[in-house]
């Protein structure tokens, strides 16, 4: 359980840094940070669909070898899947 909840800390560090940075600097013409904040959790959430997603494609992948297999996982599951979830987050709560 340990190695899951530091994993989950060390993915959000980055993103909760980047999250102040542009907080801090976007002070002149802030936008709601409540928001702000709501996004990030979403967006932090859509990691849970995306597992369940790459799962089932990961099944579909073994039926590739060589570089195609890294093609299929680079472009359409870590690509196609998590950018769209990420785009679905912006979409519906923005």
């Amino acid at each position: 359980m340990i190695p899951f909840v530091l994993n989950l800390i060390l993915a959000a560090v980055p993103a909760l840094i980047l999250l102040f940075y542009f907080t801090w600097k976007d002070r002149q013409k802030p936008e709601p940070l409540g928001l702000i904040w709501k996004t990030f959790v979403f967006g932090f959430l859509a990691v849970l669909p995306a597992i369940a997603i790459e799962y089932v494609l990961s099944f579909l992948g073994m039926t590739f070898t060589g570089r195609v297999e890294l093609l299929f996982r680079a472009f359409i599951m870590a690509g196609l899947v998590e950018e769209s979830l990420k785009l679905g987050v912006i979409l519906l709560f923005i």
